[in-house]
């Protein structure tokens, strides 16, 4: 659970920067990713960032397999919104 909720805040981080939305706080550059992502890839990022909200407030361990597919779909709705659909 704690690797998932790391890896989707590092990479709105790093995704953030290479749109050039690397100030403010983790909770801005998220929002403005947000945004950008709502533009070019519809509402399914914010779909994604609520199933990671709720993994982060559970207290109980995540299935490896939840967590793989989770961390696919980070992965692959990060890299479609900086360089869009492939």
């Amino acid at each position: 659970r704690h690797a998932v909720v790391t890896y989707f805040r590092n990479r709105v981080r790093h995704s953030a920067h290479r749109l050039g939305i690397s100030h403010g706080t983790d909770e801005q550059m998220l929002k403005a990713l947000a945004a950008t992502a709502a533009r070019r890839s519809g509402d399914s990022f914010a779909g994604l960032c609520s199933e990671v909200e709720s993994v982060r407030k559970d207290n109980q361990d995540l299935a490896p397999q939840r967590a793989i597919a989770l961390a696919r779909r980070i992965h692959e709705a990060c890299e479609e919104i900086v360089h869009g659909s492939r």
